[in-house]
């Protein structure tokens, strides 16, 4: 799909403009032009374009024809640019054909790489993106009668990536959104793990839906989640997006205030961010966190579950030993040291949730009973009075052997990130524990869990 410049007012200038080369045989990037509007749609193109998805685009040959230099000749190179005008790439056009609207097959469409199911879904998608420019057409074309038929010409052109540069890889962020049920959320989070994803955000929920947005380590790995969701999932429409800077990273901190959680209260840490927390004149052990790009403010649910469990008759920390697995912020392992345990360690896969843990944990006065380390669980060799794992079902089922081998005998394991329907399959998987106490919150649930002596 070609879309407007953005540096011209005509239709047509967008996707590629002749060049001539610059010294040396190398391309002179002042001269060549940006690709689509600045914005969402560029940076989604674009991205498709970086990850070898997309290898082709359509014009409208009216279009085309008011402005030629729209339409780059065979063998001609091109920049496409971000939305900040960076260039990102240089392309060379392959091939240009002119053809009936109704001529177009599924096997074109596809190499726009948009995740097109047919070529009927490819038409209506381009008739809705065009029809803003109908009336900017008519006009331009003195052609008052000028509509969207079957037999409306389009230009069809393939291009190659020939060079990628500096800035595709310098604060773009790959994601990729959907959808789903909230019967299958842990799912799809499962099946976006085995996808690779390097974290998932849930970014809205509704009464029986929840929106994902999973990220990526490259267009290339976000491009082939979104194709393997759609072949897989076409109910939960995925998409897959590009956002460019880091300030949607922290825009969550507009939105974290402080969270009770039984005797804890859960308040950000940050110039400005503590005066709410004056509001509460209740007796509270007060929890500082600043989360930064970590799991685990205490306002999920899954999180709260785990605070919940921890303050649990049923449960003594004096003295505990805790393991927190896959700890983010580091909220869980200092909380237990808040509440009376003696020692905290916290592990993640994720670097930066070390030092986030290691920070939060210097904060609350406990940096010296509290360590953090990237290290896989099943490198773990001692055992841990409590252990808390706030992760996914799947991700819990697989680790039950290695969570229990870690747990002293009669020791405790707080479990949470499951929903109901999952319940039977983990408690299943934990063989060698009995159940404690199944906790509740909306539709999450938590599980507390005694190991069993032999």
């Amino acid at each position: 799909m070609r879309v407007k410049n953005g540096r011209t007012e005509s239709i047509g200038a967008s996707a590629g403009l002749t060049c001539a080369p610059g010294k040396n045989g190398s391309v002179d990037l002042d001269l060549l032009p940006g690709f689509a509007t600045p914005g969402p749609l560029r940076e989604r193109l674009s991205g498709l374009v970086l990850a070898g998805a997309k290898t082709a685009t359509f014009d409208l040959y009216d279009s085309a024809r008011l402005d030629p230099a729209g339409v780059p000749a065979p063998g001609s190179h091109w920049t496409m640019h971000d939305s900040t005008d960076r260039p990102l790439a240089v392309l060379r056009t392959e091939t240009v054909e002119i053809l009936r609207l109704a001529e177009v097959t599924f096997a074109m469409a596809d190499l726009e790489g948009e995740s097109f199911i047919s070529a009927e879904s490819w038409r209506r998608a381009h008739e809705d993106y065009w029809a803003p420019f109908v009336e900017q057409l008519r006009a331009q074309t003195d052609d008052p009668a000028w509509s969207l038929t079957n037999d409306t010409l389009v230009v069809f052109e393939t291009f190659t990536l020939v060079e990628r540069l500096a800035a595709a890889d310098e604060g773009r962020y790959p994601v990729v959104e959907l959808t789903v049920p909230l019967t299958d959320q842990e799912i799809a989070a499962s099946d976006l793990y085995e996808l690779d994803t390097v974290g998932i955000e849930e970014l809205a929920l509704a009464a029986d839906r929840v929106t994902l947005r999973a990220g990526f380590s490259s267009d290339d790995a976000a491009a082939r989640a979104e194709r393997w969701v759609w072949a897989n999932h076409p109910d939960w429409r995925p998409r897959f997006e590009v956002i460019v800077g880091d300030d949607w990273l922290d825009a969550w901190r507009e939105h974290f205030t402080p969270v009770q959680v039984g005797s804890l209260l859960i308040v950000p840490d940050w110039d400005g961010a503590r005066a709410e927390a004056d509001d509460h004149t209740a007796e509270v052990q007060r929890l500082l966190l600043d989360p930064k790009r970590a799991w685990g403010t205490g306002a999920h649910a899954s999180t709260a579950l785990v605070l919940g469990a921890l303050q649990s008759p049923s449960l003594s920390l004096d003295g505990a030993r805790v393991l927190d697995v896959g700890c983010g912020s580091g909220i869980l392992a200092i909380a237990a040291l808040l509440l009376g345990a003696s020692t905290a360690r916290g592990i993640d896969v994720d670097r930066s949730a070390i030092a986030v843990t290691t920070e939060n944990a210097r904060r609350n006065g406990v940096a010296d009973r509290c360590s953090a380390e990237w290290v896989p669980l099943d490198a773990i060799t001692e055992t841990f009075d409590v252990v808390c794992a706030n992760i996914l079902a799947p991700v819990l089922i697989e680790m039950a052997g290695d969570l229990q081998r870690v747990t002293t005998e009669g020791g405790t394991i707080l479990l949470a990130g499951l929903i109901d329907e999952q319940l039977d399959s983990v408690l299943c998987a934990f063989d060698r524990c009995e159940s404690v106490e199944i906790r509740t919150d909306d539709a999450w649930r938590g599980i507390v869990l005694r190991r069993a002596s032999a």
